[in-house]
């Protein structure tokens, strides 16, 4: 996973005792087990990710593998946790995994490699319209919604754990941090407090190493510049504390800066646990500003009821159904000859009468986009092992109902 080395608040924080540079990577000869490495995608605190090929299925990879030759309880815990959250989730939203195990001594999880990049390296890219901003992020909130439906709370979204396919399908990754909704926090689930600056120790005693986006383990979890109030303070980890950091990366790709900006920890807590009443959302689109900023409240319960929920408020117009648009044209049709006629009446006593054209409405289609590629159609294909068909399928659906919206607009 890339990092941003200007912007330490938007990197996972790691507390002491699992910083990378007291644990560097145990050197990995050409193979793991039966799997040929080919080169290192990413590191990070707990782990290598390296591309790599399985030649039993005949097929590449995603390989994490631990950092440490024995491991830890904790680090090994977090790998299965994560590993099983994605196993749960057959869904074209959130990254594939194929197998958990271990060869070598080293604990590793294989999952589909994804031929992109992620979402914060696609928005730096180049300019992106707020259409096509919009849309990356309404696939990614659609795999927080599946895991939500699972029961799973990421923790830890941001642009950095999106990775979007060279084909435009969006996916969520990394639940290293996930766990169980209703699951009661115990003393590593807790985000503690944090004191210090910004380029401080992810510590609450002694200062010693940069915050910005390192996920935080043990005493402390998720992303400074992401995290919503209840992590900052200990509290209950909802759904809704992904709904929190989901607002704050699509204000941030969509602004070009994130909605809380403090410098320090304390004061970008502040400014969290202040809420969005005095953000500037000048530089975001007037439609989605009571979406974004009701996913921002410092009070969980006031946000959107469901992931859902926020993502149908941020969806654009709909078309009235076929057999309720048909009274409206019916209704303003009448309306509008009506209207003619006076018109027509008034001018007639010193001019020629003006004629009243109504544009045809948009014709249904021939195929039904909805009726050809119903919602459970994917999850049908991937129930029966057809993965890269469903989310190729998925992505071609998607782009023709856009594709009619704005022919019908």
């Amino acid at each position: 996973m890339s990092s941003d080395p200007e912007d330490e608040l938007a990197r996972t924080a790691t507390a002491p005792g699992s910083s990378p540079s007291q644990g560097a990577a145990a050197p990995i000869g050409q193979t793991l087990g039966r799997y040929r490495l080919e080169r290192e995608l990413g590191s990070g605190g707990m782990g290598v990710v390296h591309a790599a090929f399985d030649p039993d299925l005949e097929r590449r990879v995603a390989l994490k593998v631990l950092r440490s030759v024995t491991g830890g309880s904790e680090a090994r815990q977090r790998l299965l946790r994560e590993a099983r959250a994605m196993a749960r989730l057959a869904h074209p939203n959130v990254v594939t995994v194929h197998e958990v195990g271990s060869a070598d001594g080293r604990d590793y999880v294989a999952m589909e490699i994804v031929d992109g990049q992620t979402l914060a390296e696609w928005v730096r890219s180049a300019p992106r319209g707020e259409d096509e901003i919009v849309e990356a992020f309404i696939g990614a909130g659609r795999g927080l919604a599946a895991a939500h439906a699972a029961g799973i709370v990421h923790r830890d979204f941001k642009p950095h754990n999106v990775l979007r396919h060279r084909n435009g399908r969006i996916v969520v990754t990394d639940f290293g941090l996930a766990r169980e909704a209703q699951e009661a926090p115990n003393a590593l689930a807790i985000t503690q407090p944090l004191r210090g600056r910004v380029d401080g120790a992810v510590s609450t005693s002694t200062p010693s190493s940069p915050l910005a986006g390192l996920t935080m383990t043990g005493s402390v979890l998720g992303t400074p510049a992401y995290m919503a109030p209840e992590q900052w303070s200990g509290g209950n980890v909802t759904p809704a504390t992904d709904q929190f950091a989901f607002c704050v990366a699509l204000w941030e790709a969509l602004a070009g800066e994130r909605p809380f900006r403090g410098a320090t920890q304390e004061v970008l807590r502040a400014e969290v646990e202040r809420g969005p009443a005095e953000l500037d959302a000048s530089k975001i689109p007037r439609r989605l500003r009571p979406a974004l900023l009701r996913g921002l409240d410092p009070i969980a319960t006031r946000r959107w009821p469901s992931m859902e929920a926020l993502l149908e408020a941020m969806a654009p117009p709909r078309h009235e159904p076929r057999a309720g648009r048909s009274m409206v044209l019916v209704l303003g049709s009448s309306a509008i000859v009506a209207a003619a006629v006076v018109f027509a009446i008034v001018r007639g006593r010193g001019s020629e009468p003006a004629v009243a054209v109504v544009p045809p409405p948009c014709r249904a289609p021939a195929l039904d986009p909805a009726i050809v590629w119903p919602e459970d159609a994917a999850t049908k294909l991937v129930a029966m092992g057809q993965r890269p068909a469903a989310d190729q399928l998925a992505v071609d659906a998607h782009a023709w109902r856009a594709a009619r919206t704005r022919a019908c607009a």
